[in-house]
């Protein structure tokens, strides 16, 4: 199997498992109760984008300064 198809694959299940999480919230929940909920993680979706594409390339950017890799972990 080629890496191809496996990112293919994990791709299409997060978007499977995501929908299937929804289908059961909406199926318990009221549609106030996952509007709050969408609020909420709003910001936290927003960041771990931000940390995906912004902090591993920064780490390689840094190269071997120990202090500002530091720095960046705290971050």
């Amino acid at each position: 199997m080629s890496p191809r198809f496996w990112s293919f694959v994990l791709q299409w299940s997060c978007v499977g498992i995501n929908a299937g999480i929804f289908i059961l919230a909406a199926r318990f929940l009221f549609l106030a109760e996952i509007g709050a909920f969408a609020n909420a993680f709003a910001p936290i979706r927003l960041t771990q984008g931000l940390r995906k594409a912004g902090i591993g390339e920064s780490v390689i950017i840094l190269g071997a300064h120990q202090r500002r890799q530091d720095a960046l972990f705290a971050l």
